[in-house]
């Protein structure tokens, strides 16, 4: 498509002419995974075990403790759980690495998420007070710092390069949807094909 065509896909997706529900449950819509969802939230919690400082281990703890979707650990679960072969000999290892990736993209996810709310000043992410007022914009750089470089030790003990490959892109495409970002603050003739390109490279293609 080109970005017209993008455009056009996108702007008769946002005329809602299919119904949406009332209520979402997005717990209910995700139990079939609840298991392992709630495996990679007992090791979000875990990191702050691999901390070497006090403020570190409660900024982590304050990080993963105050809510969010894991809507991205949930997609790694739910493509697992349709390609898994029943029986397999190997199934627990396959589980164990699929649980390893799960968590390791939650963690750059919210790492990135700590380095934009330090960029754009932000008070507030999902009705709480951001990582750096609490503990400051050094402790919350540093914390992003060494999320984004645990979540690559993860990633590298997976022992794929394919995966490798594929996260190291995305983590260099960051720094590229923020510049895009910053590049057009309120500048409000952005097309909507370029807002949804730099939405892309900042997180959604993670």
């Amino acid at each position: 498509f080109d970005s017209e065509e993008v455009e056009w896909l996108i702007l008769r997706g946002l005329e809602r002419r299919t119904p949406l529900p009332q209520q979402l449950d997005l717990n209910h819509l995700l139990s079939c995974v609840k298991e392992g969802r709630d495996e990679v939230q007992q090791r979000l919690l875990g990191l702050r075990e691999a901390a070497q400082s006090t403020k570190l281990k409660n900024a982590i703890m304050e990080v993963f403790s105050s809510g969010g979707k894991r809507l991205r650990p949930a997609l790694v679960l739910l493509v697992h759980s349709m390609l898994k072969t029943e029986g397999s000999a190997d199934a627990d290892t396959a589980y164990e690495k699929v649980i390893v990736l799960a968590t390791s993209i939650e963690i750059i996810h919210t790492a990135s998420l700590v380095h934009d709310d330090i960029l754009d000043d932000a008070d507030q992410r999902r009705q709480q007070q951001t990582m750096h007022r609490i503990f400051g914009p050094d402790v919350a750089v540093l914390s992003g710092d060494f999320l984004f470089a645990h979540a690559s030790g993860l990633i590298e003990s997976l022992e794929d390069d394919d995966v490798t490959r594929l996260v190291s892109l995305v983590i260099e495409e960051f720094g590229y949807g923020e510049l895009s970002q910053s590049a057009k603050r309120f500048d409000a003739s952005v097309s909507l094909f370029n807002y949804l390109k730099k939405s892309f490279y900042k997180t959604a293609s993670l």
